[in-house]
């Protein structure tokens, strides 16, 4: 049986459920088809054992200060999501060689702290300094002096004023932490701007109730305003009559007609496999297959592992936890771990690797059983090794740098990065969506039209500023407007 609506969300991420929301507010008849059986695509939770799980590890910067707060208030909906914000009392702490430091963020950390953490990565007091000096170009720089760089490699613009190894890796780690990218391929002018985001606009912050609060606050709007959000429904093709897409086919044989569709699926994903061939131009289907991820995209993130760690008490003070190698330890290796390290051997061991870990249970204690501590930490399955003894690595590691824990462990979820294929649903699993690399930023990036009249992109390919679920939620804020215009009253 057909339905008509005014607009069809493909896709309940971030970004489909807040301009569905947007759009159903707005008095548009909207209905949201989710393939996935959760709402929020890599930004999704699960349940178990009493504890809310983050399918993929995340946190926020400005919250009800960034896009997801502007979108709340246009939704009349302010308080519809709480967040949890930095403790100034129980920072967020780097470790370097198994040594722990406050992490260098000057949103809550000290000039001292950070400094200290610098020369806990072997600078010396002229190699602080120099450091500081980076930092301070970056934040100092204006949005117009940053765009100037779009079109530098980020390593480029860091060697232009340093090669100092130990800088080049912490810029690195920025680099993968807030774009998904490698730092020779990200854009200078977005790695400055992500950088003061990071660092100077938002400290991080948690939505209280798990990543799942997010979408189901935009899903429960939706449908107070008389939407629809359908899971488990997967649209097959788009429908284009007379030029323009007019509907969807979903897979279980359904037309569903209306006056709009948006897609959150992915401009490569759409174009490539929803638009019907020969509906679009041949110049655009071209631009969209050779948009890219950032060429560490598939390599990097189909060799991540999310291991999400339930403790029996509550062991690490911290709620955010980061690891970076440092210089002069070399390649990360962990095909052998003594069961009974030496110190020279526990501080070489430590002094290589990399991973960052959210304690959501320090954010919001509700999301586990009480006096139980959930761990989420995000790191490398290492090829060469099978995934328990990746696993049992890991957690070896983590002892060492919490002895005891270890012990305590009741059970480990494994999600391979490789998963977030699926829960994107587009060619090769990413981290965020079209990287933020050299020729895709600024005046660059994905616009949110196309040239399929009736046919929008929404989501973390077309957002312009912020970083991750938060730039998705910028897709959503260009894209609204955008479709209220095509649609009219």
């Amino acid at each position: 049986m057909t339905k008509d609506y005014d607009v069809i969300v493909i896709g309940a991420g971030i970004g489909g459920i807040c301009c569905a929301a947007m759009l159903s507010h707005a008095g548009y008849k909207t209905i949201v088809l989710e393939s996935l059986n959760v709402l929020g695509g890599r930004a999704s939770s699960y349940k178990k054992d009493g504890c809310i799980v983050d399918t993929f590890i995340h946190t926020v910067g400005k919250a009800e200060k960034g896009p997801l707060g502007e979108i709340l208030k246009i939704l009349d909906k302010p308080d519809a999501i709480k967040f949890w914000h930095i403790d100034p009392k129980n920072k967020p702490v780097l470790f370097l060689a198994g040594e722990k430091y406050v992490y260098p963020d000057p949103g809550y950390a000290t000039e001292e702290e950070i400094r200290t953490a610098y020369k806990g990565m072997g600078l010396s007091d002229a190699d602080c300094d120099e450091m500081r000096s980076i930092d301070k170009i970056m934040y100092d720089m204006t949005e117009e002096e940053s765009h100037e760089i779009d079109d530098v490699p980020h390593f480029e613009w860091l060697s232009k004023h340093t090669d100092n190894q130990m800088v080049h890796i912490m810029h690195m780690s920025r680099s993968m932490m807030a774009g998904g990218i490698g730092p020779d391929e990200a854009s200078a002018g977005e790695m400055v701007r992500m950088t003061k985001s990071w660092h100077l606009e938002g400290p991080m912050s948690y939505p209280y109730g798990g990543f799942c609060a997010i979408p189901e606050a935009f899903a429960d709007i939706i449908l107070e305003n008389g939407g629809e959000v359908r899971l488990k429904e997967s649209v097959d093709k788009i429908i284009v009559e007379d030029g323009k897409a007019v509907g969807v086919k979903t897979k279980s044989g359904e037309e569903l007609r209306a006056r709009a569709v948006v897609s959150n699926a992915g401009i490569k994903t759409t174009v490539a496999k929803l638009v019907p061939d020969g509906a679009l131009p041949k110049d655009y289907c071209e631009y969209a297959e050779n948009l890219t991820y950032g060429a560490l995209a598939e390599e990097v993130t189909s060799i991540q592992i999310s291991l999400h760690i339930l403790v029996d008490e509550v062991v690490i003070k911290e709620p955010v936890v980061f690891a970076i190698p440092v210089a002069g330890y070399g390649d990360q290796k962990l095909d052998a771990i003594s069961s009974n390290p030496t110190e020279e051997e526990k501080k070489k061991l430590l002094g290589q690797v990399g991973f960052y870990t959210t304690v959501t249970s320090n954010m919001d204690p509700s999301i586990v059983p009480p006096g139980k501590q959930l761990i989420n930490l995000s790191a490398r399955a290492f090829r060469d090794l099978p995934l328990k003894e990746t696993v049992e690595n890991w957690k070896t590691i983590l002892d060492l740098l919490y002895p005891g824990i270890k012990e305590k462990i009741l059970w480990v979820d494994t999600v391979m990065g490789s998963a977030m294929k699926n829960f994107c649903g587009h060619p090769v699993p990413n981290v965020i969506g079209i990287g933020q690399v050299v020729g895709q930023v600024g005046e660059n990036r994905p616009s949110v039209e196309c040239p399929l009249p009736g046919l929008f992109h929404v989501g973390a390919d077309v957002g312009k500023l912020h970083i991750g679920v938060e730039l998705a939620a910028d897709g959503a804020l260009l894209a609204t407007p955008v479709i209220k215009e095509y649609l009219g009253s």
